[in-house]
């Protein structure tokens, strides 16, 4: 579940765009991970998708007739709103990629190694391994309680008025009598702008038509249900409160705690902050593929997007 939860963080940044007129927009962003390196998905996370993460808010994202660009890395999305599709181009491989919007969630989560449940001695007591397999089956369908309210907030970000929402999710995982049971708390503040701003800014103005065009045409629900199955409405509930409004986002925080002190350092944390803002115009050749990049299959590029926790 953390390692989906990280892979989405990306896709959600690069979803922060507009429809019509010239808009740059930056965030900036603030990743850390308390755990052993490897703990996740294998000892190359520590390293390459903390870096990938730190880089993220070092590129704007740019928008200009229809069409956004967003940088990872090496990795540019260019996505045309009207026909909603996607070119992804590798600036380090000199390559590029076309494919609906709509597939990229599901083709960079295939790219994800599957974990394997771990496999039972054979000579385990029949007791202990119907224990175990009760516990296996149990985890698969933990209780999930939500409360998400606004906290009455408001802060100022880049001359923008902002107000507060927060969510915060607890996952109790059964265990075998005895035991306590397993628990994780995710709080997440969502700081949005003001509906007033929307009359006042201009770019605001095109993030907000966004976010009702995406939410009516793109249908990112149902992505999430088909990608994170028993965890859907846990992101059903942060991308509702994250998009209630359908106002621009300014920024947000994320942590996870796991375990019985719940009062100690989260185990996972990120936030992000709008760190630039404009309206001025945006260079059409952002928008093109240079004529000498090779087209390859989506895949060859998405691999290197989490190189830590996708498939080579």
């Amino acid at each position: 579940m953390l390692s989906k939860l990280a892979c989405a963080i990306p896709l959600w940044m690069c979803a922060a765009a507009t429809v019509c007129a010239d808009v740059t927009v930056r965030y900036e962003i603030k990743f850390n991970v308390n755990l052993p390196a490897g703990a996740l998905q294998g000892p190359q996370f520590d390293k390459t998708f903390r870096d990938r993460m730190s880089k993220m808010g070092e590129k704007p994202m740019r928008m200009k007739n229809g069409k956004s660009r967003c940088e990872m890395g090496s990795i540019v999305h260019i996505l045309d709103y009207p026909t909603q599709q996607l070119t992804l181009i590798d600036n380090e491989h000199k390559t590029s990629a076309k494919l609906p919007e709509s597939e990229l969630g599901e083709r960079l989560f295939g790219l994800i190694p599957k974990p394997k449940e771990p496999e039972m001695p054979k000579d385990m007591p029949e007791e202990l391994r119907k224990a175990m397999e009760s516990m296996q089956e149990a985890m698969k369908h933990p209780k999930t309680t939500v409360d998400a309210h606004k906290t009455g907030r408001t802060d100022t970000i880049l001359s923008i008025l902002g107000e507060e929402r927060e969510v915060v999710i607890l996952i109790e995982m059964p265990m075998p009598p005895g035991m306590p049971a397993m628990t994780t708390r995710m709080v997440m503040q969502i700081w949005t702008a003001k509906a007033e701003e929307t009359l006042r800014n201009q770019a605001v103005r095109e993030m907000t038509g966004y976010n009702i065009w995406q939410d009516r045409f793109m249908n990112p629900i149902a992505t999430i249900e088909k990608l994170i199955p028993n965890g859907d409405e846990i992101f059903k509930t942060v991308y509702g409160e994250v998009t209630k409004d359908k106002t621009m986002l300014l920024r947000t925080h994320m942590a996870i705690y796991m375990g019985a002190n719940q009062s100690s350092d989260p185990l996972f944390e990120v936030s992000n902050e709008l760190a630039e803002i404009s309206s001025a115009p945006v260079d059409d050749e952002l928008f093109r593929v240079p004529a000498d990049y090779q087209p390859v299959a989506p895949e060859e590029i998405l691999k290197y997007i989490l190189p830590g926790l996708t498939k080579q």
